[in-house]
Formats: C-alpha cells, structure tokens, sequence
C-alpha cells in the first residue's frame, strides 16, 4: 500500500508519510525493484531514480502539476512516467494493474 502511494503522483511521493512509514516504503521499493530486477549491482542508479522522481513529484513545475490533477496515476505512468523513470514504470505497470478490493 505504501508503494502505491509512493508512486502516485498526487501524493508527492508520500510527502505526507512520517518517519518509519516513509522509511520503510522506500526500503520496500528498493528490495522489491532489486529482487525483481535482479539490479543489486547497479543499488546507485535504482537510488538516483528515486531521488530524482521525489524531486521531479515534489516540486512540480505547472504543467505537470495541471497533467497530474487533471489525469489518472495510470495514465501519468503511462504518457511521461515511464520515459522519466523506467525502473520505476515497470513497478507503476505491476502496482497499479492489480484491481483493487471491494472489501476493504
């Protein structure tokens, strides 16, 4: 859940996550990127797409500001999240096509 809400554009990158929640969250994003990818050898460039996208997210220009508030998630991991972060696209495609539950 905390991934998910990572990579949302309309959260900031989780900017309203406090401490351990944030902490944790990226830790998770990092393990799963490296054990899906195999990237465990490359732990920099998966590092600096996270700090790039947390700046790119957090502070906005306003045209992707406008993109974000008027599109889906989907549709920003599709149209200019993917070409600005690959490895983080290839999660976004995972996180985000998985539907979501009724039950909760």
């Amino acid at each position: 859940m905390g991934i998910a809400y990572f990579l949302d554009p309309k959260s900031k990158a989780g900017v309203d996550m406090h401490g351990d929640d944030c902490i944790d969250t990226l830790s998770q994003l990092k393990d799963f990127i490296k054990t899906k990818y195999e990237l465990s050898h490359n732990e920099n460039i998966i590092k600096n797409e996270i700090e790039n996208f947390i700046c790119q997210i957090g502070n906005p220009t306003a045209k992707l500001r406008e993109f974000i508030s008027n599109n889906s998630t989907k549709a920003y991991w599709i149209l200019l999240g993917r070409k600005s972060f690959p490895i983080l696209g290839k999660i976004a495609d995972i996180i985000f096509s998985i539907p979501t539950s009724q039950a909760a």
